[in-house]
């Protein structure tokens, strides 16, 4: 997708609708990527009057399941469970993780 078909056939067709339902409190939070990040899309935006929200290019300390994932996979890496018995270990290794761990 580039920056023409994420204007005219996401933000046109699906974003632009919202902010009349919602209100001021509408921000669009996007992910960063190029087609969304390009100066037709800021200037799309600045025009329409849609807000963004500001957002980090990569933030991993926001994806809280990619830390569960290494967890996960370090405790794996200890047990070193065969083939045949993995999923049963990885369920087993999702159940004992706490809270802590989670947050």
């Amino acid at each position: 997708m580039n920056a023409q078909v994420y204007r005219d056939d996401i933000l046109d067709a699906y974003v632009c609708p919202y902010p009349e339902g919602i209100g001021d409190a509408f921000l669009l939070q996007d992910n960063n990527v190029r087609p969304h990040r390009a100066h037709i899309i800021d200037d799309y935006l600045q025009q329409e009057t849609i807000m963004r929200m500001e957002w980090p290019g990569r933030s991993p300390d926001l994806n809280l399941i990619q830390q569960v994932w290494v967890t996960l996979a370090r405790c794996l890496a200890i047990l070193n469970p065969p083939p045949q018995t993995l999923a049963t270990a990885l369920q087993e290794q999702w159940l004992s993780l706490t809270d802590r761990q989670h947050n």
